[in-house]
């Protein structure tokens, strides 16, 4: 009878031995899982386990109801997120077609040489009216194409002294009516980067812009081989900025509160920070005080791009 009852006891014991085990082994792998769906946002998993156990079972059962709930809501905003990206990219281009056709007309009537200097005067307001209208439509066109995961980039091999030169020259003319001091420093050698041409075109124009908006004396505009890198370095002093508003310079929509006279859709530096990232490229952006005045600031915008190997057949 004893014998019986130590068989009976240790076959107890072996059994919730074992189920501890597998129990434990379970938990780990439920760990794991549930760092896995944190670190990688997989709301999509679900828990399970191997051994029925009453009250894991039901634990698990809850928190694949909260991950279920969780991943219809990431649903659901992204769906929302596309919608808002397509409405504004249709919005963007009906607003594009009757602007261009204004401008269009108003630039005929320019042309015209109509003596009435007043009307002529009403029609130079509208037409810069028009392109500022312009302009904004197309940084709120481009950025919401940057939003979207169907953007693709045409990575290729440029020579960024070409693309950098060329931007500086296509913009000769506002440069020149700026009054500003312009001065450049390029390698006088090819530089080679992987980039989509276009994008970089778009960076480089932007920042320039920004330049060209806040600068109060003088813009440099400065490209330098650092090791395996080339640095290109957008330097303006300026009035209007400061330390805080550098700090949100990237934010989309961001105007400092004292600029908001100025012309803009606060796009433009957002729309470089994207393009930016999605080649790989470090940018940031710096200021300092200015030596000689206490309330001018120097402000610079550096990009940072890896240099590849040229084309022996270039």
């Amino acid at each position: 009878m004893m014998y019986l009852i130590l068989v009976v006891l240790f076959s107890i014991l072996v059994f919730f031995t074992i189920k501890y085990m597998i129990l434990k082994k379970a938990l780990k792998k439920i760990n794991r899982d549930l760092e896995e769906i944190e670190r990688l946002n997989l709301t999509e998993k679900r828990l399970n386990l191997p051994i029925y156990d009453k009250d894991l079972n039901i634990s698990l059962a809850n928190i694949n109801r909260i991950l279920k709930s969780i991943q219809e809501e990431k649903i659901h905003y992204q769906n929302n997120e596309l919608n808002l990206q397509k409405q504004i990219e249709n919005i963007s281009h009906d607003l594009r077609t009757p602007i261009t056709a204004i401008i269009g007309y108003l630039d005929l009537i320019e042309k015209l040489n109509i003596d009435d200097h007043e009307l002529m005067q009403y029609i130079s307001i509208i037409n810069n009216k028009s392109n500022q209208m312009n302009e904004l439509i197309s940084d709120f066109y481009e950025y919401s194409r940057l939003q979207s995961k169907d953007y693709k980039l045409s990575i290729k091999k440029i020579d960024l002294n070409v693309v950098l030169t060329n931007t500086i020259i296509d913009n000769y003319k506002l440069l020149e009516e700026s009054k500003l001091e312009i001065s450049t420093q390029i390698e006088n050698q090819k530089l080679f980067v992987k980039c989509d041409k276009l994008a970089v075109e778009r960076i480089f124009l932007n920042l320039l812009n920004n330049a060209l908006k806040y600068s109060t004396s003088y813009i440099k505009i400065k490209m330098v081989k650092v090791d395996k890198s080339v640095e290109i370095i957008f330097e303006n002093d300026s009035t209007l900025l400061d330390k805080k508003s550098i700090e949100h310079v990237f934010d989309r929509f961001y105007r400092a509160d004292f600029s908001r006279s100025k012309k803009g859709s606060g796009l433009g530096l957002s729309i470089v920070k994207e393009l930016s990232d999605k080649m790989n490229f470090k940018i940031e952006a710096d200021i300092s005080d200015f030596s000689n005045e206490k309330d001018v600031k120097i402000v610079k915008f550096k990009i940072k791009m890896p240099i590849c190997r040229e084309n022996k057949n270039k």
